[in-house]
């Protein structure tokens, strides 16, 4: 079943630089060339919005600070929330700055429920880049951002459990982006909300309102196939710093080997894998050494644990482990679905859970112990026969 999350951060740049201010409470406008680039939300329910002039934005609202845009710090922060929310999908499609859509089908069961997940996501997201922000489930694009949009601050998201048409038939037609002449013809019609024009024949809202239209009528009928453009996480990394400098040869390989499980645990969390693993060990004098190292056949724990060997290895052969080694870090990019396929709906997943319920129906209807499951056993075993084990299901 396809389950799209909507990511909604009002007001992106304005909480970017409140975030930046003693007081973060104030009313604030970010300028850019003479125009209104974002305002706070206190001050866009006065009525300023983006793009309009400044002069009309202070008259609206005088006693907004006045910041001028900071572009730079706005594009690394946007990269921050992209790597934050690929932490928690394994696609992120970015509509613009405090706006993506995330693939949500499966989520549910890893986190142990969908609002769990969007706890999880919400809070990483205060924690960095630090913003507010809203979220809608649903089967569709529209439907999901519809819900993210009308999400209450106190919960902070929306799930659309049931069937997409039936959340938005209520909601007005406000919610799409109709011209005039075609919003004050279907206002004439007597329809006034979603559903009113869902049950509308397709050709008559061609005929009546234009072929541009159609979209709009399928969206409202909760019929959205836009398929989910998903950006894939490029690196995960992570490190360890010790408190003094450290030289021995069984300490360094044993937090080595911490490290990259933790980098292995969370790709199979999200149903990937990588290509090229790069140490990087900080040196006590300041010097920094790095080992890239690809891995043609996708990595696991036992080449894993060859490759930091041999890593380590070079590292001392290199005369430079004598010094101390004062931090260490792991990357792993070139990560993508395992075999180079594209993992948008966890179909993996759910065919697992397919599996399951089939293998379940079939202990319950014949003898006891009739059906049985391989399950990993000794998976660093040499005898494939001795890494599984058989698992009674009756």
């Amino acid at each position: 079943m396809s389950r799209i999350g909507c990511i909604w951060m009002p007001h992106w740049v304005a909480q970017l630089e409140q975030r930046r201010r003693p007081n973060p409470r104030q009313p604030l406008i970010v300028r850019q060339e003479g125009v209104v680039l974002d305002a706070s939300a206190q001050v866009a329910q006065r009525g300023v919005a983006p793009g309009d002039p400044l002069a009309q934005a202070l008259a609206r609202a005088p006693d907004a600070l006045l910041v001028a845009a900071d572009l730079p710090h706005y594009r690394q922060a946007w990269e921050e929330a992209v790597a934050t929310l690929s932490l928690h999908s394994p696609a992120v499609e970015e509509e613009g700055w405090g706006l993506a859509y995330v693939e949500a089908a499966g989520l549910g069961a890893l986190y142990g429920s969908e609002a769990a997940w969007c706890q999880a996501l919400r809070h990483d997201l205060q924690e960095r880049p630090g913003v507010q922000a809203l979220i809608g489930v649903a089967a569709g694009k529209f439907t999901a951002r519809v819900a993210a949009e009308g999400s209450p601050p106190w919960r902070g998201f929306t799930l659309v459990e049931g069937r997409d048409a039936v959340f938005l038939a209520p909601l007005t037609l406000d919610l799409l982006d109709l011209k005039d002449e075609t919003r004050r013809r279907l206002q004439v019609l007597g329809i006034a909300t979603l559903g009113a024009l869902a049950r509308l024949p397709a050709n008559a809202v061609v005929e009546q309102f234009g072929p541009e239209c159609l979209p709009l009528h399928r969206w409202a009928a909760g019929r959205d196939e836009r398929p989910l453009q998903g950006r894939r996480r490029q690196a995960l990394a992570v490190a360890h710093a010790f408190e003094l400098p450290e030289a021995r040869q069984e300490a360094l390989l044993y937090v080595l080997q911490a490290l990259g499980r933790s980098l292995l645990e969370e790709l199979a969390e999200s149903w990937l894998g990588a290509r090229q693993l790069q140490a990087r060990f900080e040196l006590a004098g300041g010097q920094v050494w790095c080992k890239t190292i690809w891995a043609h056949e996708g990595l696991g724990p036992t080449m894993l644990r060859g490759l930091l060997e041999a890593a380590l290895r070079e590292l001392q052969h290199a005369g430079l482990e004598g010094e101390g080694v004062a931090a260490i870090e792991l990357q792993l990019t070139g990560i993508e679905p395992p075999g180079g396929r594209q993992l948008q709906l966890f179909t993996q997943m759910e065919d697992r859970y397919r599996l399951a319920e089939t293998l379940g129906k079939l202990a319950k209807r014949h003898a006891a112990d009739s059906v049985v499951q391989a399950q990993a056993h000794l998976t660093t075993d040499d005898i494939i026969a001795a890494r599984y084990r058989l698992q009674a299901l009756g």
